[in-house]
């Protein structure tokens, strides 16, 4: 890997990685928990991350394959929920068609990005997992009549619900096309995933993000996940990036399991629209 490489990487930790620290006042404002609550909630958290880090030690391979389940799935929730606040109008029409959205648009960077750019992903899927991850590239081929399916039924729903949807699925498919994998990732997971998710936070918590308290606990509940990377990272020395790039990816697999049981959690019981 380049120097050129480490932009999307940085951008990544540094921007997309953050989005998740916000979960702890979701927490606070939705499970009002006590001192002992919060103690619970902020070990149960660690607890999930550390499994999942202890997971990908043992099994490597598996580890990967779940991040890339849960990450389709987590983004297909984020993005339909996203979309149908800003718009209503591209509301799910049934249960086939709302579904058809998740996979559509959480299957976008998880399915394409490897498709259109195996070799590079592969690169990765490799430094992430070992030299059997590369066997990954071969199944998620086989996952694509499953997304042009999905995506048909949006199309067959389009003079319903109006392009706006399709029209950003559309875009975000040709950079996926054109750019290279990290960019391409960077750009959705920092610009369209964690922007969406910053927006509807701030509807969500009183007062907004922008007090002093607010930042201070993003900061503060971001700045310890990315210490570790990089300490993982400054330790590999001359493959700096290399082990920048693996440590990324594996935390932010460690960091989406609680974040997805919390956010996906409360938005299942109808508690917020996030």
């Amino acid at each position: 890997m380049t120097l050129i490489d480490l932009l999307p990487v940085l951008f990544i930790l540094l921007v997309g990685l953050p989005h998740g620290a916000g979960d702890g006042l979701l927490a606070f404002k939705n499970l009002k928990p006590d001192v002992k609550g919060w103690v619970i909630f902020v070990c149960s958290y660690l607890f999930l991350a550390g499994l999942v880090v202890a997971l990908w030690y043992v099994y490597p391979v598996l580890g990967l394959l779940l991040f890339l389940v849960q990450s389709c799935i987590h983004f297909g929730l984020g993005d339909v929920s996203a979309t149908d606040t800003i718009a209503r109008g591209t509301q799910s029409q049934s249960r086939v068609h709302h579904w058809a959205r998740i996979v559509a648009m959480g299957g976008g960077p998880v399915l394409l990005i490897p498709l259109f750019h195996p070799i590079p992903v592969n690169d990765v899927f490799v430094l992430m997992s070992g030299q059997a991850a590369s066997y990954l590239i071969l199944y998620i081929i086989f996952l694509l009549p499953v997304w042009l399916a999905a995506f048909g039924i949006m199309l067959s729903y389009l003079p319903k619900t109006g392009g706006r949807e399709v029209a950003l699925m559309l875009l975000l498919v040709g950079l996926y096309f054109i750019l290279p994998p990290l960019w391409s990732f960077a750009i959705y997971f920092c610009c369209v995933h964690s922007l969406r998710h910053f927006m509807a936070l701030n509807r969500q918590i009183d007062g907004g993000l922008m007090t002093v308290g607010n930042l201070s606990q993003i900061g503060l509940f971001s700045a310890l996940p990315i210490a570790l990377i990089l300490i993982f990272a400054f330790q590999a020395q001359a493959y700096f990036t290399e082990a920048l790039t693996a440590g990324l990816f594996i935390g932010l697999a460690a960091l989406t399991v609680p974040h997805m049981v919390l956010v996906d959690g409360l938005r299942k019981h109808q508690k917020i629209s996030i």
